[in-house]
């Protein structure tokens, strides 16, 4: 079931929406901290685990994916039922400003060099998508 299809009978609060982005906001910052791993065990020489750092952002990220899909139905099954009046309005705008900065802080990270060269690097996957994203808001 896609998450529009789970959203699609109209019966999407607003308390539905903001847990959707808090989840949302919570795998962005889980594909950071997996960015910051790697390159601390880039740094340190410990390559050893770098395939698996690597396996765990690239997992990261499909998650990333699917929960920016579920704030998209969730968003979109509450503002046809509703529309978003206040303080939901407001309470959207800020989750929105603060997940665009998180996506703002994915580029960077991902953009950032490394001290040694990742085994089939997601870096420029997790740049490339929070670039879309951003590109989208």
């Amino acid at each position: 079931m896609t998450p529009t299809e789970m959203v699609s009978d109209r019966s999407v609060t607003p308390e539905a929406v903001s847990a959707a982005i808090w989840r949302q906001r919570y795998v962005l910052e889980v594909v950071l901290l997996k960015l910051a791993t790697e390159e601390a065990l880039a740094a340190t020489g410990q390559e050893q685990w770098l395939a698996h750092a690597e396996r765990e952002l690239r997992l990261a990220l499909d998650q990333a994916r699917l929960e920016d899909l579920s704030v998209q139905a969730h968003r979109q099954g509450f503002a046809d039922a509703d529309g978003e009046p206040e303080p939901w309005a407001t309470v959207f705008d800020d989750h929105h400003r603060a997940v665009t900065e998180l996506l703002g802080a994915l580029v960077a990270a991902a953009d950032r060099p490394t001290v040694l060269p990742m085994p089939g690097d997601a870096r420029p996957t997790v740049r490339d998508w929070a670039r879309s994203q951003l590109d989208r808001r």
